[in-house]
């Protein structure tokens, strides 16, 4: 999807929001669970891609093909499958045989097209709208819903029994209309049997080990019921005031783990602009800890534990494990008692690159943990490795949302954030002026236009510049994310989350506050940064 159309999609998000009418307050029937829908879908390529979802109970398939937008390019041709009680998913190019299968989990929204039309219909009758009367798009009956907008005018055609949206057109005051979306085909037949049954070499990859799911990663850390943990690094905090009693636990037995060190700083009352932590060694061999409110709490550590009494919203927590490593968290308060569990769940005490997971206890036997005694609140996060003054030197603002929760990131995280930001722009320039995905070092050196359009360069190598994470960009495509390239910033310490990017003519970045990203993580629907980002003509 090109810039503009892009910017006409987000208009329309806005505008299917301002819609409503009496005619959607009444309740829709429940959607069925057999289905075939068969669309021709705008928001991936501009002149459409030919989009099929089929689904009997618990299994999907959704196709995806297109043909490219640049001359001489490959089609683009993909299958889905997902099984939506085990949460596995298998891709494969049915264009390419030899294309190896895509196998990996997914949880949370799989997009259902009957689930996106009742978020979108809810919307509708939160406000007024104009209703057109009936109308029979591709032979089937539909309601038609009219809204005059700064931006020009959209209308949206609504199935009368499900609820359905089966057409949505955006017309700019000044340009033609642009159809979103269109159902060509609608049957509630149940689907032949054949549609689900995987190629060999996804059969194959079926019978590999299956990626957990992270409740399921989470359920056999604690060996209790994920529902009773919620994800500490998550914002944002609690309104509610408590205590909060922390310990470091063993992923799998939940034993106690000793021996390191700790600090925290409870004095982080602006997440948006982080104070510079240093950790050093003293001439005993210990950690020393510095810069912002941090300082060492090690010695309050009662039984293992912890105490913060009156916990702020946020606050950094900075261990110290000697030679096995360090982790840092900005945790995020969330009060299910009067003092509340907070656990570090190592996988591996002798290795914390291992990683590990930042939980609140809600409910359960770890609730009530063994107590200790109070301790002052104020002390850390880590610094990391002393950054290279040049990029880091940057007064760029960034701000990062996941739907509209904005998501607080740290120094170093910002500085990746604006290597992937100035990456993903100038893959963009590179899809339409290079004619192909640009590699690391052209986006160094400067990549060559075969048009003629001046083309922006990188104003810093990630890969030299930045200490604290591993940056990798492959343009050889990603047929599961439908992407001609796709660019990681891996941490190369606990604490500091990661990004994945991927893209073609439109392009996706996703977060993760717990180390390497993917595309099962939180997908940042809205960036931004200003003043000193990492792009130079």
């Amino acid at each position: 999807m090109s810039r503009r159309q892009l910017a006409l999609w987000v208009a329309s998000v806005v505008v299917i929001g301002s819609l409503a009418a009496a005619d959607l307050r009444a309740q829709y029937a429940q959607p069925p669970g057999a289905y075939t829908v068969t669309e021709i879908n705008s928001m991936f390529v501009a002149q459409g891609a030919n989009m099929q979802i089929s689904r009997d109970g618990s299994k999907v398939v959704v196709e995806l093909s297109y043909l490219s937008q640049q001359p001489g390019g490959k089609a683009f041709h993909v299958r889905t499958f997902r099984d939506l009680q085990s949460h596995q998913q298998y891709d494969w190019n049915m264009l390419d045989a030899s294309a190896p299968c895509g196998a990996s989990t997914f949880s949370g929204d799989w997009g259902d097209p009957f689930a996106m039309s009742a978020e979108t219909t809810a919307d509708l009758a939160k406000q007024n709208a104009k209703p057109l009367g009936s109308a029979t798009i591709n032979g089937i009956p539909t309601k038609l819903m009219e809204a005059d907008t700064p931006d020009g005018k959209a209308q949206v055609w609504v199935e009368e029994k499900y609820g359905l949206v089966i057409k949505w057109v955006m017309t700019p005051k000044t340009g033609q209309p642009f159809t979103m979306v269109e159902v060509k085909q609608l049957s509630l037949a149940k689907p032949a049997a054949s549609i689900f049954v995987l190629p060999p070499a996804c059969a194959e990859a079926a019978k590999a080990p299956r990626v957990p799911t992270e409740a399921e990663r989470i359920a056999a850390e604690t060996g209790g019921n994920a529902q009773d943990f919620a994800d500490a690094m998550m914002p944002p905090p609690s309104k509610s005031a408590c205590s909060v009693a922390l310990r470091v636990v063993h992923a799998g037995s939940m034993e106690p783990v000793t021996g390191f060190q700790i600090a925290i700083d409870t004095t982080r009352n602006d997440v948006d602009h982080p104070p510079h932590y240093t950790m050093g060694l003293g001439a005993n061999g210990r950690r020393t800890f510095s810069g912002g409110g941090l300082h060492e709490a090690t010695a309050q550590l009662r039984n293992g534990v912890l105490v913060i009494e009156n916990a702020p919203p946020q606050f950094d927590v900075e261990l110290a494990f000697g030679k096995a490593g360090d982790s840092s968290a900005l945790i995020y308060r969330q009060c299910f008692a009067p003092q509340t569990a907070l656990l570090f769940v190592v996988k591996n005490p002798d290795k914390l690159s291992d990683g590990g997971d930042w939980l609140w206890v809600k409910s359960g036997k770890y609730a009530a943990g063994p107590s200790g005694s109070q301790a002052p609140s104020s002390v850390a996060t880590a610094a990391g490795s002393p950054p290279t003054p040049a990029a880091f030197a940057t007064k760029a603002t960034v701000t990062v949302k996941a739907g509209a929760r904005e998501i607080p990131l740290k120094l170093e995280e910002k500085v990746a954030f604006l290597f992937i930001n100035a990456i993903e722009m100038l893959e963009h320039d590179c899809w339409s002026h290079v004619k192909h995905p640009c590699t690391m070092q052209e986006l160094v050196d400067r990549p060559k236009a075969v048009d003629g359009w001046p083309m922006d360069k990188l104003t810093f190598d990630p890969t030299k510049t930045d200490p604290n994470y591993t940056y990798t960009l492959t343009t050889t495509g990603n047929v599961a994310e439908m992407a001609d390239w796709e660019v990681s910033a891996v941490p190369k310490r606990p604490g500091l989350g990661g990004f994945y990017g991927f893209g073609s003519s439109s392009s996706k970045v996703y977060y993760n506050p717990r180390g390497a990203a993917s595309s099962k993580d939180l997908w940042l629907t809205e960036t931004s940064s200003s003043g000193g980002g990492f792009v130079i003509r």
